[in-house]
């Protein structure tokens, strides 16, 4: 008795492939965030001194003392007597945890007879030193001159996707007189997005090797003479849903 093929049912089988992309498209973009994860999240600490450690200026280069610092027993004094040398202290950060990150720098500021900016980018210096292959930049906290009390100073920094090296400098330039610095921290204020992946290199895939095919559309009462018509007649090659009634039939020509 010959085999009799069942009737296809192509709401079922749209669903089924639907589910299938969908788990597809899931895992992808799982692993595309996985990939693309910066090594820091909004809001962590990604460098931190209260000059209260065991040796507080270990790693720093450059002339500084400790001295009575803001609600703590230590804070970083930068000194110089002469405006035309100044007085910088520096160090390096590790600039590969937050590339492409927008950091957020604070910091406790008090000065005592600093003398006036010969250019409005000198003076008590509370900076980043930004090296990319492109160039250096060189943001930092607003900052007046003379004497004050302890103050907070601030700046918002994106750091470049490139960027090779992240050096902090605290200290006086082109000016001379007495700075404080105290609780230095720079947090992550905002991550990167993650990055989109190009176009795949060569031509586009299509399934086939031929210069075009041809289609046709049916309904979902095809049976199974209406089937071997398309295997046979139309040379059936490749079966697509269209929504939950369509079948799409692409065929090669004759």
């Amino acid at each position: 008795m010959p085999t009799i093929m069942k009737p296809i049912r192509f709401r079922t089988l749209h669903r089924f492939r639907t589910l299938c992309l969908l788990l597809f498209l899931s895992q992808g973009i799982g692993l595309l965030h996985s990939a693309e994860a910066p090594a820091v999240a909004r809001g962590d600490v990604v460098f931190e001194s209260r000059f209260e450690e065991a040796e507080p200026l270990q790693g720093w280069t450059g002339a500084a003392r400790l001295e009575s610092g803001w609600q703590s027993p230590h804070a970083a004094v930068i000194e110089s007597a002469s405006a035309a040398k100044g007085a910088m202290l520096s160090r390096s950060l590790p600039v590969q945890r937050f590339r492409g990150c927008t950091l957020r720098g604070v910091a406790m500021v008090k000065a005592e007879q600093v003398t006036p900016k010969p250019n409005p980018w000198n003076g008590i210096k509370f900076m980043l030193a930004l090296q990319s292959p492109e160039r250096t930049l060189w943001p930092q906290a607003p900052l007046e001159t003379g004497s004050f009390d302890w103050q907070r100073a601030a700046f918002t920094v994106r750091i470049p996707t490139n960027a090779t090296a992240a050096t902090l400098h605290l200290g006086l330039e082109q000016v001379s007189g007495k700075v404080w610095f105290d609780d230095v921290r720079f947090t992550v204020a905002k991550i990167p997005a993650p990055t989109r992946p190009g176009p795949m290199a060569g031509p586009r895939f299509k399934g086939h090797n031929l210069p075009r095919l041809r289609g046709a559309m049916v309904g979902p009462r095809l049976d199974e003479t209406g089937l071997r018509v398309l295997g046979t007649g139309w040379r059936l090659r490749r079966t697509q849903t269209c929504l939950p009634k369509y079948l799409v039939i692409s065929s090669r020509r004759p």
